[in-house]
Formats: C-alpha cells, sequence, structure tokens
C-alpha cells in the first residue's frame, strides 16, 4: 500500500462506547495491525 500509514475511525451513538469498545476488540482480534511496526520515513 505504499508504505503509507493508515487509519480507522469507529463512530457510533452517544452513550453506546461499550458497542464500539467490543467492535474496537473484534477488529484487534482478527488482524494483526496492532502489532505491525512502522517502516522509518527517512
Amino acid at each position: 500500500m505504499n508504505d503509507l500509514p493508515v487509519g480507522l475511525q469507529i463512530i457510533g451513538n452517544y452513550f453506546d462506547e461499550a458497542r464500539l469498545l467490543n467492535a474496537a476488540h473484534r477488529f484487534q482480534q482478527v488482524t494483526d495491525w496492532h502489532q505491525q511496526v512502522a517502516p522509518n520515513s527517512v
């Protein structure tokens, strides 16, 4: 992906933090994005 940074934003309804945190947790369980290290951009 051309070594560009990637971002993710999860939004939801008011006072529905539990659902958002659960979605983020599930995403972390099924991917390895949180373990990858960004390449040096010198």
